[in-house]
């Protein structure tokens, strides 16, 4: 899948925590937020789902 490059404004401490988390789980920090991202789409994406069943 083709990346666009972007940028956002964050907090100072949103972003220090961000990379503490990411070098925990090895990662580089714009990895960890794109996961992070995804992972919160996809639950999104399944709350919707399930909610349609009801």
């Amino acid at each position: 899948m083709a990346r666009k490059q972007t940028a956002f404004r964050l907090k100072e401490e949103i972003v220090e925590e961000l990379k503490k988390l990411a070098e925990q789980d090895n990662r580089s920090l714009n990895n960890y937020v794109e996961v992070l991202l995804e992972t919160h789409l996809e639950e999104q994406a399944k709350k919707k789902t399930e909610s349609k069943n009801d």
